[in-house]
């Protein structure tokens, strides 16, 4: 049991030197690919980057599915008692939107840019979407609980706000997208040193 709740809780860590890593691997086969002209997409555009869309969509979907089994894990965060249904609220809606936000990574895998753009485009901006909805929703959790540092949750809602904004206020802000990403990563990092707080006790009642 032990063993399936480490791996529970640093699933979501260890999506990203996977994520890092499988880029970086694509990232060789095209080193045009940069922050300030190109997508993060374009890595897995078997158009564009014909020998490294595979690798960067293999790290997609293993980052995904990384991801999603943290997620599933946050079941351990529910807590119980008289004032449980307001952090069960949030951390319910964070989980369903981390989950779906990981089944738009693998579509987003599956219609690339090059070959469906279209498609590719709707599902990208579901995943941010989704992205935003788990940052927002963790951070109100955050908020709410003292046992957790409040920087946790306000940093969760600086990365939502600033993907909103550079979404909405910029066209073709490429450079946008991996700063978001980033700030990500380091909100996996944050939420990791404070799972144990997090996780609920079997002593804990309230």
């Amino acid at each position: 049991m032990k063993f399936i709740n480490y791996i529970l809780k640093y699933a979501g860590v260890a999506a990203i030197p996977v994520y890092i890593i499988f880029t970086y691997a694509s990232h060789i086969h095209n080193r045009k690919i940069n922050p300030l002209e190109f997508w993060l997409s374009e890595y897995g555009n078997p158009i564009f980057n014909p020998s490294g869309a595979v690798i960067y969509n293999t790290g997609c979907v293993l980052t995904a599915i990384l991801l999603a089994i943290f997620y599933i894990g946050m079941y351990r965060w529910y807590r119980r008692g008289r004032t449980a249904r307001r952090f069960n609220i949030a951390y319910m809606a964070a989980q369903a939107s981390g989950l779906i936000g990981s089944v738009f990574v693998i579509l987003t895998t599956i219609y690339t840019l090059g070959t469906d753009n279209q498609m590719h485009s709707i599902f990208s901006t579901a995943n941010m979407i989704a992205m935003d909805f788990f940052l927002s929703f963790t951070a109100t959790g955050f908020l709410m609980n003292p046992k957790i540092h409040k920087s946790v949750g306000i940093f969760g809602f600086f990365a939502s706000a600033f993907n909103v904004v550079t979404m909405n206020a910029f066209s073709d802000f490429y450079i946008s997208e991996w700063i978001f990403f980033l700030l990500f990563m380091i909100y996996m990092i944050l939420v990791a040193v404070q799972y144990e707080k997090l996780a609920v006790q079997k002593t804990d009642v309230s």
